[in-house]
C-alpha cells in the first residue's frame, strides 16, 4: 500500500506529500536540462527570403535536439545585441540571416548541402543545412574530430594565407575531408572567374589536433578540390 502524508493547504484542500515530491523533482529536472541547453542566434528580416528558408530549418534542428534553443531575433529590433554579438565574434554586422553558433558566424543560406565556404569580405561562414547542423552538434561535442571551422580557423594562422588575406579581403575558402586531415583552399575572386582549377594556397590540416601540416601554392588541379561559388545572391 502506498503511503503518504498530507500537507494542509487551506481549510478544505489537501495534497499528498509524494505529490508534493515529485512536483519538487520534475522542477529540478526541467532546471537541469535548462542549464544544460546550447543556445544559437539567429538574426533575421521579415522581407528577407532567405531568412523564410532558414527559419524552418532551424526549428527542425530544435524539434531533432532537445537541448538546441535558438534565439530568433529580428535584425530591426534587436540591433545593439547584434552588434555586440558581432565585435565579440569579430565578424560584420552586414547581411541577413546571419547566425551564431559558438564562436562561428554564418551569412546567408542556402537550402542546398555545400562545403563550408569562407567569406572574407563578411567575416563568415556561408549558411547552409550541414554546415549549420555540424556546428550545432560541435557545441554539443557530438563530433569525434574538430570542426571543418575549427579547421578553417586553423588555416588563417598559415603564412601563406596571412599574405593572401592581407592582399585580397575578399579571399574565399573552402574545406574538404579526406581521412583524417582537412584540406583547406583559398581562393581570390579572379582565381574562381579564371579557367584555372586549383586554388592559391591549399593548407592541410590534422582533423583531430587542428595543426596544420603543410601549406603550399597549387599549379595544378587537385582531386576532389572544387571551386567555391563566387554569387553572393543567397543573403541581403
Amino acid at each position: 500500500m502506498l503511503r503518504f502524508e498530507e500537507i494542509r493547504v487551506g481549510v478544505k484542500d489537501k495534497i499528498p506529500f509524494f505529490v508534493i515530491t515529485l512536483i519538487c523533482l520534475s522542477s529540478i529536472i526541467v532546471n537541469g536540462q535548462d542549464e544544460d541547453k546550447v543556445e544559437i542566434y539567429f538574426f533575421y528580416s521579415k522581407t528577407c527570403p532567405h531568412c523564410a528558408q532558414e527559419k524552418p530549418f532551424l526549428q527542425e534542428l530544435e524539434r531533432r535536439y532537445p537541448r538546441l534553443k535558438v534565439n530568433y531575433l529580428v535584425v530591426s529590433e534587436n540591433r545593439e545585441l547584434l552588434l555586440e554579438l558581432c565585435k565579440s565574434h569579430n565578424t560584420s554586422p552586414a547581411g541577413v540571416p546571419r547566425t551564431f553558433i559558438g564562436d562561428k558566424v554564418f551569412i546567408g543560406y542556402s537550402p542546398q548541402e555545400c562545403d563550408l565556404i569562407w567569406y572574407q569580405g563578411y567575416l563568415a561562414y556561408l549558411g547552409c543545412p550541414n554546415q549549420i547542423e555540424n556546428e550545432v552538434r560541435q557545441l554539443m561535442n557530438l563530433s569525434a574530430t574538430i570542426s571543418k571551422g575549427d579547421a578553417m580557423k586553423s588555416s588563417m594562422n598559415d603564412p601563406l594565407v596571412i599574405n593572401l588575406t592581407l592582399k585580397n579581403k575578399d579571399a574565399i575558402a573552402n574545406v574538404f575531408l579526406r581521412d583524417d586531415v582537412y584540406l583547406v583552399a583559398w581562393w581570390t575572386p579572379e582565381r574562381i572567374k579564371s579557367k584555372l582549377n586549383y586554388p592559391n594556397v591549399l593548407v592541410t590540416i590534422d582533423a583531430k589536433t587542428g595543426d596544420i601540416l603543410k601549406s603550399e601554392i597549387p599549379d595544378t588541379k587537385i582531386s576532389g578540390i572544387l571551386k567555391p561559388p563566387l554569387s553572393e545572391t543567397n543573403y541581403v
